[in-house]
């Protein structure tokens, strides 16, 4: 017997391929929202005009605030400066000049500032100006030293005393110079002041010295650029070397590296193929450092050259009256 199922599965139909299909109806497919455009109101003029003078105010209240803490310092600087009779400006005067004479440099320092910059148009400020720039000198104070001494050459350019103001201004740049492979700034500077000094005042007592330094000057800015000529030669830089010898002997004749420039210019001379040039050279040097160990190495480098065969003639020693500033007569080749 055949029990009936109550609860029959339903049956699924397998799809039938061949089995015409019912139209279903074709929905539209959801087309996305445009997104909205938030239009940006313009900020009303009132708004506008009323943000500006604001920031004008704000910038007007600063500046005012400035000026007023500015002119409350100035006056506070004013009230501090202590103003002096001329009867009290020549005591302070005196003072100072007896300490300096005492070598209590800080108190005529003290003396004399009280006068050259409290009291500028006094009497007394110019030769307290320059007082004052020695008193620093012989302190150690340099740099103060240098300040006051420019301050001096400019505030009193037609002063009879500024021949000594230029004279300490080129001893302190003269005196700050250590080696010549270093900055060359204060050998010029200190140069600067002494020729001014010996062209403005030839006939001072600081005249002489300041030419003595000149001197040494000139020979310390030869020994620098003499270096760089080596540099050149060894480096097979002839022709550099070569104009910077010339530019050496044509502004400095007389120094002490002027036997050595000149052998320097046979080298460059050689190197560049100039045999005339190198003759040349050797014949000044011959003329004017005929005892020194430079001719003897123009002698040996003339020698040993790749030109030797083109010298038909040795070089001969010129007669002892023959004027060293002579130039050397021609060879016959």
């Amino acid at each position: 017997m055949i029990v009936p199922n109550r609860n029959p599965a339903p049956q699924r139909d397998a799809p039938q391929r061949d089995a015409p299909q019912r139209d279903a109806p074709q929905r539209a497919a959801p087309q996305r929202a445009a997104p909205r455009r938030v239009a940006l109101l313009p900020l009303p003029a009132a708004a506008c005009a009323s943000g500006i003078f604001y920031s004008l105010r704000l910038l007007a209240l600063a500046f005012f605030l400035l000026v007023f803490f500015l002119l409350a310092g100035c006056a506070k600087d004013d009230d501090a400066i202590v103003r002096l009779s001329s009867e009290q400006l020549e005591q302070s005067f005196a003072s100072a000049s007896a300490s300096l004479r005492r070598e209590n440099y800080k108190q005529a320092i003290n003396s004399l500032s009280l006068i050259a910059h409290d009291h500028p148009y006094s009497a007394l400020a110019p030769r307290a100006q320059l007082l004052l720039a020695y008193a620093y000198y012989k302190r150690g104070r340099k740099t103060e030293a240098l300040v006051e001494a420019e301050t001096f050459i400019l505030a009193y350019p037609a002063s009879p005393s500024l021949a000594y103001a230029l004279y300490l201004k080129g001893l302190i740049y003269f005196q700050n110079i250590r080696h010549i492979e270093r900055s060359q700034e204060d050998m010029v500077k200190a140069r600067g002041a002494f020729e001014m000094l010996e062209r403005r005042f030839p006939a001072s007592a600081y005249a002489h010295d300041a030419k003595d330094k000149l001197n040494l000057i000139a020979t310390q800015l030869v020994g620098h650029e003499i270096q760089n000529a080596r540099f050149y030669l060894k480096h097979r830089r002839a022709m550099s070397a070569a104009e910077q010898l010339i530019t050496m002997l044509s502004n400095y004749p007389n120094t002490l590296y002027t036997p050595e420039i000149l052998y320097r210019l046979i080298e460059a001379s050689l190197s560049l193929g100039l045999v005339e040039e190198a003759l040349l050279w050797h014949d000044f040097l011959v003329l004017n450092f005929e005892n020194s160990k430079w001719r003897s190495k123009g002698d040996k480098r003339l020698a040993r050259s790749k030109a030797n065969e083109r010298i038909k003639v040795l070089i001969k020693i010129p007669d002892t009256d023959a004027s060293p500033a002579a130039l050397p007569p021609k060879r016959e080749r």
